[in-house]
């Protein structure tokens, strides 16, 4: 009954119209361009310290040879290169840093192999864990090949990540897995999304309350996917979200807010479309003018990072508006 309540009140409120004041850009600046391709952002708070990790490569391509970079910097504004983690062959991409309930930094992400005539021949998760940043376990794969569990949520003890097989042509499956130690996991549930449904992001609310921002089609009329879901987490309320998420992140800020970001794509008089990084208010997202950009553009952009303290989000993110896909940092405050 509390569930049928939930969902109730979720899709109620999804549906309905929240006023509010535009963000405000406090600061945007870039913080690396020392590669010919950098992408693919994460941000997290570690003891006193942001850590920014990303992929360089030559291209946005698989079979690049990706490499993933991490950055420290105490205050956001001044970054050092702490860790460069390569594995011969494979393609790196898509990193994602979490914290275990010890403390240990958890560094999630995809590896690809490819033949010599650009074809994948493997296509695996991978993770390795670190106490500062600096020195990193070696890559462990985990899950089996294919699934690609794009980010993971530590909450009460247990990581949840949502992975997604995309080596099917005619459609993609998702599942929710859950694990105790992030190289172990079991299936929750799969989830009923159609229409080649990917990355994922999952949060959770103090009372509990799964919710999920969830990436669903190929173009850039395939609208992004939000849920919501109770413990034991196997039966999901969804609704449609009218934006698009390149790379889809969240965050829940006070009053109950759900603050989006991805890469969005926006269209000009031309009828062609123009991608930026934006940021979105989705108990509003309803409302079209509801999209706040944040400072991007030019052939590749989006992937961001996100971090709440109070009413200061700091997002991570890349773009290619200078030319060369290089990372940047939005200071934004929140209404």
């Amino acid at each position: 009954m509390r569930f049928i309540t939930l969902l109730t009140t979720f899709l109620l409120g999804m549906m309905g119209h929240i006023e509010c004041t535009e963000p405000k850009l406090l600061e945007s600046y870039k913080i690396w361009d020392s590669s010919p391709y950098s992408a693919f952002t994460d941000l997290i708070r570690h003891h006193d310290q942001f850590l920014c990790t990303f992929r360089e490569s030559d291209s946005h391509q698989d079979g690049e040879n990706g490499k993933i970079r991490i950055l420290t910097s105490p205050d956001g504004k001044n970054w050092e290169s702490v860790a460069l983690i390569a594995e011969e062959g494979v393609d790196l991409r898509d990193p994602k840093l979490s914290i275990k309930p010890d403390g240990t930094l958890m560094l999630l992400l995809g590896g690809t192999i490819t033949d010599k005539n650009g074809n994948v021949v493997n296509r695996q998760s991978r993770v390795a864990f670190s106490h500062d940043g600096a020195e990193w376990t070696p890559l462990t794969p985990i899950l089996t090949e294919n699934e690609w569990l794009w980010r993971v949520t530590w909450h009460d003890g247990r990581a949840y990540g949502i992975a997604y097989d995309a080596h099917l042509k005619n459609e993609w499956t998702v599942n929710l897995y859950v694990s105790s130690d992030g190289i172990n996991y079991d299936l929750v549930t799969p989830l009923d999304i159609k229409h080649f449904p990917n990355e994922a992001t999952i949060r959770f609310a103090e009372t509990g309350e799964m919710y999920v921002l969830l990436r669903a089609g190929k173009s850039v009329k395939s609208y992004a996917w939000f849920g919501m879901s109770e413990p034991p987490y196997t039966a999901f309320a969804w609704k449609r979200i009218k934006q698009v998420f390149g790379g889809p992140d969240f965050v829940i800020a006070p009053e109950h807010q759900f603050w989006a970001a991805g890469r969005v794509y926006i269209k000009e008089e031309d009828n062609k479309y123009q991608e930026k990084t934006g940021l979105v208010n989705l108990s509003d997202a309803a409302n079209p003018d509801n999209l706040f950009l944040v400072p991007s553009g030019g052939d590749d952009t989006g992937y961001p990072g996100m971090v709440l303290d109070g009413k200061i989000l700091w997002m991570s993110y890349y773009s290619s508006q200078d030319g060369t896909p290089s990372i940047y940092i939005a200071k934004i405050l929140l209404p």
